[in-house]
């Protein structure tokens, strides 16, 4: 501290962390900055006596910063995240986090789906909590999926009293999130615009959103449709709905509701008053269970043994 204002860092020490459903938070390092120069102070060493601190780099001209790097935790038994954070408090004391290049998992290795080089905010209070995490590359480690591509994905959390709206933004030093519209009570990985094919037997196309249930991972989606054929002979459904779940056993999928269209070689006026696709492989379950995402639920129509 001098007649240029105050500039102090923290750096290392143990890390401790409590906001909403996080749970088992763990980082390889943390370092707080506050400078209150309008200049840069150049990183040098201080000695006071026989204490000496060096400071980690460059300071900026009012630079406020509480940085994780190699941050790790839980969010709800729902997903695991990683990466590196910038955490901020704002005036009427909520907390905001900012983090790029996040990977975000969900389920495990043999089933469950990935999330990776992606952007992150955080808002937290004793009012609202809300997690958002956008853009990255997706890998899906179910069975039924042998190829996929979409064209977004975003993984949301929000508590049942939290709605944010679109467009709310955050911003920490130069780093800026700005969150999509939020539902309250939303849980889960939505993946936009996905077009699949399961277990080689239906092209899936639509938005699906996924989460994990127990040692399950579950997908829900509704408006998809289901294409099996080629453009000369094909059945098709659209604005159906759509349940999934995986295990390590095996899978289910199921599509209820929804318009057909087919064209079949010597067959004309097709038509169905209900119609829809199922496949099973490995596990059984009885009609009338429910999948629920968030506000999502799907329920299923049959029974699978």
């Amino acid at each position: 501290s001098n007649a240029q204002g105050l500039i102090f860092e923290l750096a290392d020490g143990a890390f401790d962390l409590s906001l909403g459903p996080i749970a088992n938070p763990t980082a390889e390092a943390v370092f707080i900055r506050y400078s209150s120069r309008n200049t840069d102070f150049v990183a040098t060493e201080l000695n006071v006596g026989p204490v000496s601190y060096v400071f980690d780099s460059d300071v900026r001209a009012g630079e406020i910063a509480f940085a994780v790097q190699g941050f790790q935790a839980d969010l709800s038994d729902f997903l695991s995240i990683n990466g590196s954070l910038g955490f901020a408090k704002r005036g009427d004391g909520a907390i905001e986090a900012i983090g790029q290049d996040i990977g975000v998992s969900v389920g495990t290795d043999d089933v469950g789906l990935k999330v990776s080089g992606a952007t992150f905010g955080l808002l937290s209070s004793s009012e609202q909590f809300a997690l958002e995490v956008t853009g990255g590359a997706l890998e899906l480690n179910l069975a039924a999926f042998a190829e996929f591509s979409f064209d977004d994905v975003k993984v949301q959390y929000t508590d049942a009293q939290t709605t944010i709206q679109a467009g709310t933004t955050i911003t920490i030093g130069g780093l800026t999130h700005e969150f999509s519209g939020i539902a309250a009570d939303t849980i889960g990985v939505q993946v936009i615009g996905i077009s699949a094919n399961l277990a080689d037997f239906i092209t899936l196309e639509g938005d699906l959103g996924f989460v994990k249930s127990g040692n399950n991972v579950v997908a829900i989606g509704n408006e998809v449709s289901a294409f099996m054929g080629v453009d000369e002979a094909y059945v098709r459904v659209s604005k159906a709905n759509f349940g999934a779940r995986f295990s390590q056993d095996g899978f289910i999928f199921e599509t209820t509701g929804g318009d057909l269209d087919a064209k079949i070689e010597g067959m004309t006026g097709i038509s169905a008053q209900d119609v829809g696709v199922f496949y099973s492989e490995g596990i059984a379950q009885q009609a009338g269970t429910v999948l629920a995402a968030g506000a999502l639920t799907y329920t299923f129509q049959r029974n699978y043994v």
